[in-house]
């Protein structure tokens, strides 16, 4: 649990998990017609064919947000449990 409390490796496992997710196709993959956009629960990435891309830095900014917060809160259930059965 000593791992999860440093801020700088919550945010990274928090950026992995955006991207991983992001990528699941029935998931993070949104599909209108030949367009494809990524990102759960907020969009981030567009794909519209050949190379043309679009990005929204508001959008993974806020997955990773997400993604923190569960995190971190998961980690002090798990804390909070781990505790309480040493006891």
């Amino acid at each position: 649990m000593k791992l999860l409390n440093n801020k700088k490796i919550l945010l990274f496992i928090s950026l992995i998990i955006t991207v991983a997710i992001s990528f699941i196709p029935s998931m993070g993959v949104r599909v209108e017609g030949s367009y494809r956009f990524f990102g759960y629960p907020a969009q981030w990435l567009g794909y519209h064919g050949d190379t043309r891309f679009s990005f929204e830095l508001f959008g993974l900014l806020l997955d990773i947000f997400i993604f923190y917060i569960i995190i971190l809160i998961l980690s002090k259930v798990l804390k909070n449990i781990i505790l309480k059965i040493q006891k």
